[in-house]
C-alpha cells in the first residue's frame, strides 16, 4: 500500500470563485504538491517529525498547532499571537532545514502540479476549478506510480471536507464524460481520497513545506529555486519525456 499525502501552495482553494466574481488574479500561481510513501516511510518520516518536536517545540503548545512553512515564514507579519514568533530568523531556517532533511533521506517519491492561473482562465470560456484539475492531473500521476509498482494506494488531503469532495468529483466526471480530453490511464489503483486532520497527522506537514518548494520555482521566474533544486531528485517522472507523466508537471 502507498499513500500520497497532499497539500497546495500559492493561492487559497477558494481562488476559482474570487476570480470568477472578481475577475481578478490575485496570485499567479497555483501548486499542489504531494509526497508518496509506504508504510515503512510513514514511520521514518514520524521519527524525523519527533526529532524536529523536541529539537525545536519542546515547550507546552495548543491543541491546534501544526508544523505549518507560512506561519514558520511569516508570523512576523501576523496581527495575532503565533508561537513561531518566539523565534529569530536562524533558528526558523534550522527547522525548515530539518523538515526538508527529513524529505531528501526518507524514501519516498514526489508529485507537484503548478497551473499558471492567467492562462488557465485566459485560455477557457468556462475553466475548471484550479484545484480540482490538479488533483485530478497529480493522482493521474499517482496512479502511473502505482500500476507500476504493482500496488493500491490511497490519498490524503488536508481539509477534503464534503463541499470540496463534492466540486472534485463533479469535475472529475465532467472530464471522464468529455471525449477531447486526453485519458490515458484510470484509477484502478486508487482506493479512496481520504480527509486529512493537519493537527493529527504529521505526513501533511511534510506535504505543506513540499509544496511550496515547486510554487516558489514558478513565482519567482525560477530565481528562487533552493528549496526545489534540494529536493527535485526525490520526484518520480521529473524528466519524463510525455508531459502526462511528469512529476513536476507546469502549465
Amino acid at each position: 500500500m502507498y499513500y500520497l499525502y497532499l497539500d497546495e501552495s500559492g493561492a487559497s482553494r477558494d481562488i476559482h470563485e474570487l476570480i470568477v466574481n472578481s475577475n481578478e488574479i490575485t496570485c499567479k500561481f497555483f501548486t499542489i504538491g504531494g509526497i508518496i510513501v509506504d508504510s515503512e516511510g510513514k514511520v521514518e518520516f514520524k521519527k524525523g517529525y519527533d526529532t524536529i518536536m523536541r529539537t525545536f517545540f519542546d515547550f507546552e503548545l495548543t491543541s491546534d498547532f501544526k508544523l505549518h512553512y507560512d506561519e514558520l515564514r511569516n508570523a512576523h507579519l501576523r496581527p495575532y499571537e503565533s508561537v513561531y514568533k518566539r523565534f529569530d530568523r536562524p533558528t526558523k531556517r534550522k527547522i525548515a532545514d530539518c523538515v526538508f532533511d527529513v524529505i531528501k533521506n526518507v524514501d519516498c517519491r514526489l508529485l507537484s502540479i503548478t497551473i499558471n492561473l492567467e492562462n488557465h482562465y485566459g485560455k477557457y470560456t468556462y475553466p475548471i476549478t484550479p484545484i480540482s484539475y490538479g488533483l485530478y492531473l497529480i493522482l493521474e500521476r499517482f496512479q502511473y506510480y502505482l500500476e507500476e509498482n504493482g500496488e493500491k494506494g490511497r490519498a490524503i488531503y488536508e481539509q477534503y471536507n464534503d463541499p470540496l469532495k463534492h466540486k472534485v468529483n463533479q469535475t472529475h466526471r465532467e472530464l471522464d464524460e468529455n471525449h477531447n480530453f486526453p485519458k490515458f490511464t484510470n484509477f484502478d489503483n486508487l482506493i479512496d481520497i481520504c480527509n486529512g486532520d493537519p493537527y493529527s497527522e504529521h505526513m501533511l506537514a511534510f506535504a505543506d513545506f513540499f509544496a511550496y518548494a515547486p510554487w516558489l520555482k514558478c513565482d519567482s521566474c525560477c530565481t528562487r529555486v533552493r528549496r526545489y533544486e534540494e529536493i527535485k531528485h526525490k520526484y518520480y517522472n521529473l524528466d519524463h519525456y510525455n508531459s502526462r507523466r511528469k512529476g513536476n508537471y507546469e502549465i
